[in-house]
């Protein structure tokens, strides 16, 4: 309640704080101390919110690195391993009762370089290959991230979960700029610079998934909306 009052609530409504993050790749990390803090956290957090009238202005979430996946390749055979599950499973119950979707960090180019022998750079790099066929979904991938995010449905899926929402929040990087790109998207077509945009799922079944180009200035730059993240990790602002 304290940091609720400090660090949020002065701010409104000149800053449009639209949401929190309670941690950050915080399942499948190594601390599992903090893998049991973290649903009671999120929880000790949305009851500040509400307390304070703001639960219903504020989305809660808790990003998650692909290190929560298992089985993710085809994206169809991707589950939530039963040691993450134990923790993951309350969560998102948890998520789903206050409305929160389900925020994944997607990296193609990270898992291209974690196997370089076995994923082509094309593919991790939206440029022109010959993809990955999942013959489970009749569905043909020509980029990993696609095929990372429908990885995430299908374990959300498997899980109960499977009106969940998928946010991307996190993706891209510096590193990108070596290809000619200053993000995944600019050399696909996509605008540069893509924040916020909404993209619709690869399986036409699935709702529409936003994700996050993720940059440091991003506030300063655009004026607009304010993600705080609370925990461990890097700051991110988006807009």
């Amino acid at each position: 309640m304290n940091w609720i009052k400090e660090n949020v609530e002065p701010y409104l409504p000149g800053t449009k704080i639209v949401g929190i993050a309670v941690g950050n790749e915080i399942l499948g990390g190594t601390d599992i101390e903090i893998w049991e803090a973290l649903l009671p956290s999120v929880k000790n957090v949305y009851a500040a919110l509400q307390r304070l009238n703001l639960h219903k202005k504020i989305e809660l979430s808790s990003p998650n690195s692909e290190a929560v996946f298992a089985n993710s390749f085809p994206p169809s055979a991707c589950i939530f391993p039963p040691d993450i599950a134990v923790y993951m499973v309350p969560l998102l119950q948890f998520f789903s009762q206050i409305g929160s979707p389900f925020y994944i960090n997607a990296y193609p180019y990270l898992a291209y370089k974690s196997d370089p022998e076995h994923i082509d750079l094309n593919y991790a790099i939206f440029q022109p290959n010959s993809g990955i066929f999942d013959a489970k979904t009749n569905l043909h991938y020509d980029n990993m991230f696609d095929a990372q995010v429908d990885a995430a449905y299908a374990a959300l899926e498997k899980a109960g979960f499977e009106k969940m929402k998928v946010i991307v929040s996190e993706t891209g990087k510096e590193a990108y700029k070596k290809f000619g790109c200053s993000s995944y998207f600019c050399r696909s077509g996509w605008d540069d610079d893509p924040a916020g945009v909404e993209l619709a799922g690869s399986r036409s079944s699935y709702p529409t998934t936003t994700f996050w180009v993720i940059e440091e200035r991003s506030l300063n730059r655009r004026g607009g909306s304010l993600f705080i993240f609370i925990g461990r990790g890097r700051r991110r602002e988006l807009k």
